[in-house]
Order: C-alpha cells, then sequence, then structure tokens
C-alpha cells in the first residue's frame, strides 16, 4: 500500500462513519398503521363505530364484498356509518396524511447528509487535488427540536384526521334521517293529494247537479294540481337524499338500489333521544373537541418552533468535518475543516419576532375557538329540548286531537249533521298534523345528532346555521268549506 493511500484511511473511515451516523432502515409501514391505529382507536372511542385498519382498505375485492353483504341486510345508521368507512376513498386520503405526517416525523429524525467536495488543479505537473467531507456540527443539537416539532405536527394531524372521521360519520347519520323523514312526508302528501281529489270529484258532481259555482270547480281544481306538485316535489327530495348517501358512502352501480331498513317510528323513536343526558355539555364539548385538541398542537409547534428560530438567530449555521489535499507532486495532507456562517447582516430578529406572532396568533385563535364551542353547546342543547319536546307534545297531544277531530266529524256526517266538504277538511287538518309532526321528529333527530357529534369533537359550523324546517302549514292550508252538503 502506497504512502497516499495510507494517509487516505482516515479520510475513508471518517467517511464511513459519517455516512453510518443517522442512517438506519425504516419500516415505514408499521410505523404509519401505528399511526392509523391511534386515530382508530379514537374515533371508536367517541363514535362505537371503528374505522378500519389501514391494510384492510388494500383489499378491494374483499371490501366490495362486505359492503355488498351490509347493503342487503338493509341500511340502517350504524351500518351505514361503517360502509362509509370502509368503502369512501376520502378516508384512503386521511390515511395517506397521516402517512405524510409520520414520514416528517422520521425525516425530522434524520442527520443531513455529509458533503464531499473536490478541488482539482492542473499544473505543468501532476494535478493538485483536495478533498473535504463536512457535517452541519449544528444539525446534532436541532435533530431533538426538528423531531419535536415534528411530533407536535403529527399529533396535530391525527386531531384534524379524527375530527373529520367523526364529522364523516356525522353526516352519514344524518342523511339517513333526510331519507325516512322524506319518505313519510311523501306517504302524507299522497294522502293529502289522494283527500284533495275526493274534494274534487265530490265538487264536480255537485257542479253537474247545479249546486256549486265554476269558481268553487276551479279552486278544487287548483289546489289538486299544487298537491301534484307537492308529491312530485317530495319524490324528487327522496332522490336527492338517496344520492347524498350514496355519495358518502362511496356507492355507485348496482349498489346504489339499498333499500332502507325499519320502519320510520322504529327507526326514528322518540324513546331512542328522550333519556339523552344535556348536563354540563359546554365542559363536555370543550373537553372532547377534537378542534381544540389540533390547536392545541400547532401551539405545541408554534413554541417549539419559535425556540429553534432562537437558536438559530445566535448559531445560524456551522459545518465541520475533514479536509484532504495533494499538492502537484507531492503526498497527501489531512486534516480539520469548519465552515461558520457570520450573523452580521441577518441577526434573525425577524424570523425570531414572526415565530413569536404565530404563537401568540395561535393562542388567541384557541380562547376564541373555546368561546365558540361553548356556545354552540349551548344553542344545540336549546335547539334539541325544543325540538325533542315540541315532537313528543305532536306525537302525544296534537296529532291525537286532529284525529279525534276527523273521527267525530265523520260521526256527525253519518248523523247527517254535517257535510261530506267538512269531513274532507278534517281529514285536511290531521294530514297537515301528520306532516308537521314528521318535520318536528326530523328536525329533533338532526339536533340530536348534531349535539351528538359535537360532544364527539367535531363542530360543524353551517349546522348550526341551519335550523331544521319544523312547520309545514303554509303548505297544508286546509282547503275553504265551500260548496254544498
Amino acid at each position: 500500500m502506497s504512502r497516499a493511500s495510507r494517509s487516505l484511511l482516515p479520510l475513508h473511515w471518517s467517511l464511513i462513519a459519517f455516512v453510518s451516523a443517522g442512517c438506519g432502515l425504516v419500516d415505514f409501514d408499521s410505523e404509519v398503521s401505528r399511526t392509523t391505529d391511534d386515530v382508530r382507536a379514537l374515533v371508536q372511542s367517541r363514535l362505537n363505530v371503528e374505522p378500519p385498519p389501514r391494510e384492510r382498505l388494500a383489499e378491494e375485492a374483499t371490501l366490495r364484498e362486505e359492503v355488498r353483504r351490509l347493503l342487503s341486510e338493509g341500511l340502517d345508521e350504524d351500518r351505514a356509518a361503517r360502509i362509509a368507512l370502509l368503502h369512501h376513498s376520502d378516508v384512503r386520503a386521511m390515511y395517506e396524511e397521516l402517512g405524510i405526517a409520520r414520514a416528517a416525523l422520521i425525516q425530522a429524525g434524520l442527520l443531513r447528509n455529509p458533503v464531499l467536495a473536490a478541488d482539482l488543479r492542473f499544473f505543468s505537473g501532476d494535478p493538485e487535488v483536495e478533498l473535504s467531507l463536512t457535517q452541519s456540527i449544528l444539525d446534532v443539537f436541532f435533530r431533538p427540536l426538528r423531531r419535536s416539532l415534528a411530533e407536535a405536527e403529527l399529533e396535530r394531524a391525527k386531531a384534524q384526521v379524527s375530527q373529520r372521521l367523526v364529522s364523516m360519520v356525522g353526516e352519514v347519520r344524518r342523511a339517513l334521517v333526510e331519507v325516512r323523514s322524506e319518505s313519510q312526508l311523501l306517504r302524507w302528501e299522497r294522502e293529502s293529494l289522494g283527500a284533495a281529489e275526493a274534494a274534487r270529484d265530490l265538487t264536480r258532481q255537485l257542479l253537474d247537479a247545479g249546486n256549486v259555482t265554476d269558481l268553487e270547480m276551479a279552486m278544487r281544481e287548483a289546489r289538486v294540481a299544487g298537491l301534484k306538485w307537492s308529491v312530485a316535489s317530495a319524490e324528487n327530495s327522496i332522490e336527492e337524499a338517496r344520492e347524498r348517501v350514496n355519495v358518502l358512502l362511496g356507492l355507485w352501480g348496482d349498489l346504489v338500489s339499498w333499500e332502507l331498513s325499519g320502519e320510520w317510528g322504529e327507526a326514528l323513536s322518540l324513546d331512542s333521544i328522550s333519556g339523552v343526558d344535556v348536563s354540563r355539555v359546554e365542559s363536555r364539548s370543550v373537553g372532547a373537541s377534537l378542534e381544540l385538541a389540533e390547536n392545541r398542537a400547532r401551539i405545541d409547534a408554534a413554541a417549539r418552533h419559535a425556540g429553534i428560530t432562537e437558536w438559530e438567530r445566535w448559531v445560524p449555521e456551522l459545518e465541520a468535518g475533514l479536509s484532504a489535499k495533494r499538492e502537484t507532486g507531492g503526498e497527501w495532507g489531512l486534516g480539520p475543516a469548519i465552515a461558520a456562517a457570520l450573523p452580521v447582516l441577518d441577526l434573525g430578529q425577524a424570523a425570531q419576532e414572526s415565530a413569536r406572532a404565530d404563537l401568540r396568533r395561535h393562542l388567541f385563535h384557541h380562547a376564541a375557538l373555546a368561546v365558540e364551542i361553548r356556545a354552540a353547546a349551548r344553542t344545540l342543547r336549546q335547539r334539541f329540548l325544543h325540538l325533542r319536546d315540541g315532537a313528543r307534545f305532536h306525537e302525544d297531544v296534537y296529532v291525537p286531537l286532529k284525529s279525534k277531530v276527523a273521527h267525530e266529524t265523520l260521526l256527525q256526517y253519518n248523523a247527517m249533521q254535517v257535510g261530506a266538504f267538512d269531513v274532507l277538511a278534517a281529514k285536511q287538518e290531521e294530514i297537515a298534523a301528520q306532516l308537521e309532526h314528521v318535520r318536528i321528529v326530523r328536525g329533533a333527530w338532526l339536533a340530536f345528532l348534531d349535539l351528538k357529534q359535537l360532544l364527539a369533537g367535531s363542530l360543524d359550523r353551517q349546522r348550526l346555521k341551519d335550523v331544521p324546517e319544523v312547520s309545514g302549514h303554509d303548505m297544508l292550508e286546509p282547503a275553504d268549506n265551500e260548496g254544498g252538503h
């Protein structure tokens, strides 16, 4: 071995040492699966519905068969939530977001690659060669700070994905309530049309006998025409509600021909939501808020970032390593190499103030967000209690009274005390009460699901603004009781 080769041996071993430092094979799939498992456990604890493991989502054929099996059993709220978590592509996209955050954490724990530089100068004799291998010294000290910052970002991503999964399940359950209520509304719209058609046919008979005027006949015809449009609109509303479910469940092709399971009264029974705990909703919603958890992670990340910029302000860049040089016709020389940036033009004050301002921004937003969540909890609790009590009042008092009026009117008709139009008008009022009852029950269930979602950690601001429609009096005013008896 030549003297030059022996002189380069320390450089070779130093290169191997630098490259080996911070290197290591990472089982990325295992790390991401561990992260998704944390999110799955959190969502399951909030909703009693467990998202599928990351590995299972890759089994396309198996998932398709599982979806078919669940649909064949009839669609209810729990099965729909399971299908959405299994089949919707957004769930896969959310898992990939977790993978990105986990990859950033792994990357933050790695040292930067060393820099090998070479200079070659040609003179009249042998060329002059200069080699250097440098590595950032500060990289070793910044590595724990970078990793802690990436850990905070990972926690933020986990809270964000958990919130979106909770929101997805809430949307699915609300969509099923809409389909059920629209189907029930269509039933009563058809009942109302039938009563109006009976009144029209009776009016036509009276018109032929000369007992009513053309005006009265036209009014009956107009009412029938209006209710036909109401029935058509209700049928269209069902189709739109079903398509909303298809989107949320990721269904297409022959999978969209699903049927609901259970009857209206069973699926949306008021008894199921009568005993809901609405105490301490403010503190419970704040404690469960995934949006607050996400913002806490942002605050943590901002605080750690501010710490990193403080270090960089005073020691912006420092590199050390080895330098080797061979002059023309000479031997190799080996020695240390060091490079440092001089903090004379950029003292890092702007970066430090920016980091501190970002931290304060997140702190102020956190306080405002907590106030918003508390207000939302009070609003949704009041909305739920009002609509639940209203639905119970309609079910126990108002609808039975309207039904009794219709029944007693029929008895009076049989006794020839009132005319046929009185019977039909009473029936229309009973149907109008039933329609209003359906709308209030729907509103009560939607308010319940909104409050439940908030207590599970997700605030839907749009749902907070959308007050449920609960009254149908303007649509189904009973026809004037005019005409002969």
